[in-house]
């Protein structure tokens, strides 16, 4: 099981506009608030293949991988009008995530394979409880969250064709697949500066053309991947909480 400790750097940038409350500039002057840290993470990862075929290639393999949860502090400003205001401190949980899959090889020779995979993420959103506000001026803005563990599901298939007779130097395959998502955002703490208002379901269709030969083209290169998605979602809440906010 390899694990590998991760260093990275976030940056922040959120613009709205005044609503006249107090420690604030007049109702309807433009704000933006800034910032930018790094946190510290680490990832882990774990691969089984039970079953090989004759030619030592895996017909059925199970992984785990586990993302740590890290805090990032954002350091940053609270402008007004693009005049700086005050210094700000943020401070933001990223979850921890828990992805298990496994995929099985129906066929799987020297001209064809066929891939069946399901992949299911599990994200910690319950450490996502605020977005507070720490003023130089020893203020605090309160941003509750409260968000809830949320979990998505992925199931895809891949049909491929090896070096086939009429195009003896490419694999192409054709490609399908399938998401659901469940939202971690409750309705008592929905924003509209978060995307995920709901749970959502996506479909995708895609076809990959890989160059194994040839001398025009270098050896193993991709050459041409193509994908479509649509994603539809349970409902929107977009409007329900627009004055919620405090600022």
């Amino acid at each position: 099981m390899p694990s590998f400790p991760s260093w990275g750097e976030s940056q922040a940038e959120v613009q709205f506009t005044s609503s006249g409350g107090q420690g604030l500039p007049p109702a309807g002057t433009k704000m933006e608030l800034n910032g930018k840290g790094t946190a510290a993470g680490f990832n882990a990862s774990l691969l089984y293949t039970p079953l090989l075929n004759g030619d030592g290639k895996p017909v059925a393999a199970v992984g785990l991988v586990y993302r740590s949860q890290a805090a990032v502090h954002l350091r940053g400003s609270l402008l007004g009008d693009g005049r700086v205001l005050q210094s700000t401190d943020v401070t933001v949980v990223l979850p921890q995530v828990i992805t298990g899959g496994i995929a099985l090889w129906p066929v799987r020779n020297r001209t064809r394979e066929w891939k069946l995979e399901l992949d299911v993420d599990y994200t910690g959103w319950n450490s996502f409880r605020n977005l507070d506000v720490h003023r130089s001026d020893g203020t605090t803005v309160l941003f509750p969250q409260n968000w809830r563990n949320a979990f998505m599901v992925m199931i895809g298939t891949e049909y491929k064709w090896l070096r086939p007779a009429g195009l003896p130097d490419w694999e192409t395959s054709l490609r399908a697949g399938y998401l659901f998502q469940q939202t971690p955002v409750p309705d008592r703490s929905f924003s509209p500066a978060f995307p995920a208002d709901a749970n959502s379901h996506g479909l995708s269709i895609g076809a990959g053309f890989l160059c194994v030969g040839g001398r025009s083209i270098p050896r193993r290169g991709p050459l041409r991947r193509r994908r479509t998605q649509v994603f539809l979602s349970q409902g929107d809440r977009v409007g329900r909480r627009l004055s919620s906010d405090p600022l």
